[in-house]
């Protein structure tokens, strides 16, 4: 009992955390003026989504929400680094009609946010992005799926833009969490920018802030 008591206190502390974090995350933005919309990658879980849109309402500037997920379920690994014990392939996830409906019941209208079908193991047919994005906030958390995410929104990652990903310290005794793998790698494919860390967020999270090389 007790260890199930302390295990719900832990998920409150992190999400009470990650909560912080965006509403910080989006005043900074708005204070450096760096217009731009709210994107995130992955959606397992709305909890993340309706806290960006608490942070989003927090602020006077105007942000549309969008979200990128296969809504179907955790893909087979294509690479032994997409590996991990905490997240078995198959495993059934959010769909977009239930995702769709929580939007709803939580205030979020459809001219404020637009939900999108991402496709990791896809490259023919790339997903619609906004113009501008201002925050990148990725829950996927394989390397397959990140990397995928990194080269999709890889010409909108300008300075000021904060980039943040979930589970960046979920890795393995044998590996770097699949996060870390696809962001050092991405890093070296865009010399010509700079990641200053900027928090860390949650059980895992940490986050950047993109600037010129």
């Amino acid at each position: 009992m007790n260890h199930i008591l302390s295990r719900f206190q832990e998920q409150r502390a992190n999400s009470a955390d990650t909560a912080a974090f965006l509403r910080k995350s989006l005043r900074l933005l708005h204070f450096n003026r760096i217009n731009g919309d709210y994107v995130e990658f992955g959606c397992q879980r709305f909890i993340t989504f309706q806290m960006a849109w608490k942070a989003v309402r927090s602020q006077p500037i105007n942000r549309k929400l969008w979200a990128y997920s296969s809504f179907d379920s955790i893909p087979e690994p294509q690479t032994e680094r997409d590996l991990h014990p905490r997240w078995l392939p198959n495993t059934p996830l959010m769909s977009e009609a239930t995702f769709r409906n929580r939007c709803w019941r939580s205030g979020i209208g459809a001219q404020q946010m637009e939900a999108v079908k991402f496709i990791t193991t896809s490259s023919t047919n790339p997903p619609p992005l906004p113009h501008q994005l201002a925050c990148l906030f990725i829950t996927f958390h394989s390397f397959t799926e990140v990397r995928a995410v990194l080269r999709c929104v890889s010409t909108h990652l300008t300075n000021g833009v904060i980039l943040a990903f979930e589970h960046y310290h979920c890795g393995t005794r044998f590996d770097n969490s699949g996060a870390r793998n696809a962001f050092l790698e991405f890093k070296t494919l865009r010399c010509d920018l700079e990641f200053e860390p900027y928090r860390s967020f949650g059980l895992a999270g940490l986050s950047f802030i993109v600037g010129d090389a």
